[in-house]
């Protein structure tokens, strides 16, 4: 859910076309969010560092 989240907030983008500033981004967005407590927003931290680290780019 959290990288699918991800993946629909750039559509414009192709997944392989991602960039470390596109995360920083989003990342700075989402911690913003009023509310958002923090084991929320490390899921999206480790869901997004499984799917760069360990699946796209090993």
């Amino acid at each position: 859910m959290h990288v699918e989240t991800y993946v629909k907030s750039i559509p414009e983008l192709k997944l392989l076309e991602h960039t470390a500033e596109n995360l920083n981004q989003y990342f700075t967005g989402l911690a913003q969010q009023s509310g958002i407590k923090d084991w929320i927003f490390t899921q999206y931290v480790e869901a997004l560092q499984i799917l760069f680290c360990r699946v796209m780019f090993p």
